[in-house]
């Protein structure tokens, strides 16, 4: 049973966490790929204060090997069906029908499996002094205007929730979605559409059944590009203007 004491404490903690930004410690040493760089980001928007919180709830718990392994085979299984990218609900009645028609679209990077060696660059966004190198997952290119981009970012979801997808949780995602939307062969794109698509598990611990929520932001919207720009050069970063 959590104490007064202890509430206090994880009020102090949510306060933080909603406020994350201004909290922010910058790594010690900073990676040369977006992964590195999504994983701090996660750290110091929700990794830290979790653990704080699951200390004060639950003084014993912790990840285990098992269930790291777990989450590493249920990333490459979600891989499988690239066009169940296109069949969910949320796409159609949320972007009317703009992306909805799979024939428009064509695969244009698709990362089958988690190990890849392959990596892009970035020659807008640096750390030090070295382009920034990631592997998007899965990216389409529309077959009539060849400069317009989809990049999807698959996501295993234990929460089938609106407002639990729009906080700060999910701020890694977008700021890993960004990277990618800068990669050199998008930069003359004439746009890029950036999604999250979340798996739900099924009744077997799978995550097989699509979920009735998504993600979305657009390379180019002021507010999505400040937010990016600031958090990455937070991390150390540089992103070169030279437009």
């Amino acid at each position: 049973m959590i104490n007064k004491y202890d509430y206090q404490e994880l009020e102090k903690i949510n306060l933080k966490k909603r406020d994350w930004v201004n909290f922010i410690e910058k790594p010690i040493k900073t990676g040369q790929t977006v992964t590195d760089f999504k994983q701090w980001v996660f750290e110091e928007s929700v990794g830290k204060y979790k653990k704080f919180e699951n200390k004060i709830k639950y003084p014993y718990s912790g990840i285990s090997e098992k269930k790291i392994k777990k989450d590493f085979e249920d990333s490459e299984k979600i891989r499988e069906n690239i066009e169940s990218f296109f069949q969910t609900q949320w796409l159609e009645n949320s972007t009317n029908g703009i992306f909805k028609n799979s024939s428009d679209w064509s695969p244009f990077i698709v990362r089958k499996k988690l190990r890849e060696n392959k990596y892009f660059e970035s020659s807008k966004l640096f750390i030090n002094k070295c382009p920034l190198r990631m592997k998007p997952e899965v990216i389409f290119q529309n077959k009539l205007n060849k400069n317009k981009y989809i990049i999807v970012k698959r996501s295993i979801t234990k929460i089938d929730s609106t407002k639990y997808r729009k906080n700060n949780y999910h701020r890694s995602l977008q700021l890993q979605l960004w990277c990618y939307s800068w990669m050199n062969e998008l930069i003359d794109a004439d746009s890029v559409s950036l999604f999250v698509q979340f798996y739900k598990n099924n009744d077997y611990g799978d995550p097989v059944r699509l979920s009735g929520d998504a993600l979305m932001w657009e390379r180019g919207d002021n507010n999505h590009e400040e937010f990016c720009k600031k958090i990455f050069e937070l991390y150390g970063g540089i992103y070169m203007n030279n437009n």
